[in-house]
């Protein structure tokens, strides 16, 4: 008779044993990766698609004029820098911010004595998309390539990009190229010249 009772004992004691794995709360671990990022594309607000070619013609039309040379008016404007950089963390070795770049490639021709002025406005971000400390600054003044920066040597344009997306479109940066007279005169000469033109969103 002990024995029969010892054994029902057990037998009701197992349930109780298993049910104390569970408990009022649990865990587990979540990993999450988010790479970096740098995008840049150049927005042709004139035309309203990407940018192939830009055309700056002097014309005689604005030099009818004996004894004076006019390249006031020789510009090309509404052309938008577009970009995406999310940045690494400072503490894991990474830099924290971006610059975009710009250059006249090496094969590029440019007619001597004048300069390619690239200004830049204040960026403009789509709602969400980033702050004023991250957007980057515009270099005041903008950019003078040619003359004053020979084909192959990068030059800052916007600094101190964090993580941001500007938008597509007519968003980021507002560009203007115009042509400007350097060096002498003597060293301009007619022609056809072909430059390519690079921007690149630095750091990765």
């Amino acid at each position: 008779m002990k024995k029969s009772v010892f054994i029902f004992f057990l037998v009701c004691y197992l349930p109780f044993l298993n049910a104390q794995d569970d408990r009022s709360s649990a865990s587990h671990n979540i990993n999450i990766s988010i790479p970096e990022i740098a995008l840049l594309d150049i927005y042709n607000g004139q035309t309203a698609g990407n940018v192939d070619v830009v055309n700056l013609n002097v014309s005689n039309d604005n030099n009818s004029e004996a004894g004076q040379y006019k390249l006031s008016n020789v510009s090309y404007g509404d052309l938008w820098l577009n970009y995406t950089s999310v940045v690494g963390d400072e503490a894991y070795g990474h830099k924290p911010s971006r610059e975009i770049t710009v250059q006249l490639e090496p094969e590029s021709t440019f007619p001597a004595g004048l300069d390619l002025r690239i200004t830049a406005e204040a960026p403009k971000v789509v709602a969400g998309g980033g702050n004023e400390s991250s957007q980057g600054t515009v270099v005041a003044g903008g950019v003078a390539l040619g003359s004053s920066t020979e084909a192959g040597v990068q030059v800052s344009l916007v600094k101190d990009i964090k993580s941001v997306y500007t938008g597509d479109g007519a968003n980021g940066v507002r560009l203007t190229y115009t042509l400007e007279q350097k060096d002498n005169f003597s060293l301009v000469q007619a022609g056809n010249y072909q430059a390519v033109i690079r921007f690149m969103l630095t750091d990765l």
